[in-house]
């Protein structure tokens, strides 16, 4: 297997592109060691902004010329543009310096000391290593490329939204190590960034909208009568152990001159069941949601659901299941809307 190397360089908002491209590397390849990463002034342009580089060893998958492009598109990915001036600040550089036996050899490039990644026990992910590089001209060590929130607008930063997945695979990769594995297993080399793109899917609720969901699915209509969606299927992850949890909502409003589609009530159980939950304020969450939307004379939301905490650790009652309601409105005001609906959701009584 050819021991491949890569080289990460940028001059544009270094901290989120090396940071970007590092999780590009690491979902396309798999990083096998990185190295430390450092500063050094804009060769013959003093007033541009010095080049923060590195070296990376990844895996061996792809032949010389298919890896080149690879590069390319993760470049232009970046916002890389080319043609022009050559020397400009770019956003992120990626050089192929050695494929097997074959190095570049474009003069001044140099590879830094490199380690191999998470040893047992050890630290894991696309992490800078903490080696002196070797000497560059006037050349100034830069800060490793930290595993906070990168600023601007790369995923996690402050005022965006995004997770940060390239920190969340790194931290899976440490919490594999601690757990006494070996990321580097081929059983494990992707779990990662599989965990990564999971969570990211299952905490969608934190980044969503309620406004944007029920957009131009309210619609004016002459009718006060109750209406129901029974057994919406949920899933969602307990705050307290990250396990799941699973069941049926059912939901009823009283319409009020106004009807919201059917699906969107479903859309809103996802958007508040993606998301570290409790199934007391999930309930609550979705009944307020719908008396909102809706403006509706009243609402009506049960949850059944089987917690896995409870389940395959702690006490271990594998048929145990837990029921929450809340109900607004009318459906708090009177007790014949409140028995109507329980009795329509109740399969055995239709």
């Amino acid at each position: 297997m050819a021991r491949v190397f890569v080289g990460v360089g940028s001059s544009v908002d270094p901290e989120a592109h090396v940071r970007s491209a590092l999780a590009h590397l690491h979902e396309e390849l798999g990083l096998v060691r990185v190295s430390t990463f450092y500063a050094t002034p804009a060769l013959g342009r003093p007033s541009d902004p010095a080049f923060v580089n590195g070296v990376v060893e990844v895996r061996d998958r792809l032949p010389p010329a298919a890896l080149k492009g690879l590069l390319s598109r993760i470049e232009d990915a970046e916002g890389r543009r080319r043609g022009g001036d050559r020397f400009a600040p770019r956003p992120i550089d990626l050089d192929l310096l050695l494929h097997g036996d074959t190095a570049s050899t474009a003069p001044g490039r140099h590879a830094p000391s490199i380690r191999r990644a998470a040893p047992a026990r050890a630290r894991a992910g696309p992490r800078a290593a903490r080696h002196r590089p070797p000497p560059r001209g006037d050349g100034r060590r830069a800060a490793p490329v930290s595993d906070g929130a990168a600023r601007g607008t790369h995923p996690g930063a402050e005022g965006d939204p995004r997770m940060n997945s390239a920190k969340v695979e790194a931290l899976v990769r440490e919490l594999l190590v601690e757990l006494g594995e070996d990321p580097e297993r081929e059983g494990l080399l992707r779990t990662p960034s599989r965990v990564a793109r999971a969570l990211q899917f299952l905490t969608s609720g934190y980044r969503g909208d309620v406004e944007q969901i029920v957009h131009q699915a309210v619609f004016a209509q002459r009718t006060h009568n109750m209406v129901i969606a029974r057994d919406i299927e949920l899933y969602s992850l307990c705050e307290h152990h990250v396990l799941p949890f699973f069941g049926r909502a059912h939901i009823g409003y009283v319409a009020q001159g106004r009807v919201i589609g059917v699906s969107k009530l479903a859309r809103l159980v996802d958007h508040f069941a993606r998301r570290l939950q409790i199934q007391e304020r999930l309930t609550e969450e979705v009944a307020s949601a719908v008396l909102e939307a809706v403006k509706a004379d009243g609402v009506g939301v049960v949850v059944e659901a089987q917690h896995l905490c409870m389940m395959m650790r702690g006490v271990e009652k594998q048929n145990s299941m837990m029921t929450t309601s809340s109900v607004l409105g009318s459906f708090r005001r009177s007790v014949a809307t409140r028995t109507e609906f329980l009795t329509l959701i109740d399969q055995r009584h239709l």
